[in-house]
């Protein structure tokens, strides 16, 4: 199993060979995020990668009707859809045949990452809004050990 360290390696490591193009540049940051494809006969890769802060407002959503534009362009959703394409591409070359997809086909239908194998989640950053896990705050906190008997 890879430490949470090499994962994070790993991935910064992947990002630094990516030419200057669309990277911050001096004074502007960005957050990465990353997903590494481990297995117990390979080393180890780098199989999707994000970067990004920004969502697109109300406004701009409600203008977009042809549905062109990305609305959330957030590093751990652009690495999700990444790894989402990658995944579909595994998936076809596990239903082509090939013996070394990272998924395999499931008993009676569908696909599922073979034994062995994982595909952990790199982030530079925790991630915000609705991705954030906080606690609820004080008064529901309260709010709910009333209603559970508790308080």
């Amino acid at each position: 199993m890879l430490s949470d360290a090499s994962i994070a390696e790993l991935v910064q490591a992947r990002y630094a060979r990516l030419p200057k193009t669309g990277k911050p540049q001096r004074g502007e940051w960005t957050v990465l995020a990353g997903v590494v494809h481990s297995q117990p006969s390979a080393a180890p890769q780098v199989v999707a990668l994000g970067t990004g802060t920004k969502c697109l407002s109300a406004s701009a959503v409600a203008e977009d009707s042809a549905g062109g534009a990305v609305h959330d362009t957030h590093a751990e959703v652009c690495a999700r859809r990444a790894l989402l394409a990658w995944l579909l591409a595994e998936t076809r070359r596990a239903a082509s045949g090939a013996d070394d997809a990272a998924v395999v086909g499931r008993a009676g239908a569908g696909f599922e990452l073979r034994a062995g194998h994982a595909l952990p989640l790199y982030t530079s950053d925790p991630p915000c809004g609705d991705a954030a896990i906080f606690g609820p705050p004080p008064a529901a906190a309260a709010v709910a050990a009333t209603s559970n008997g508790s308080a």
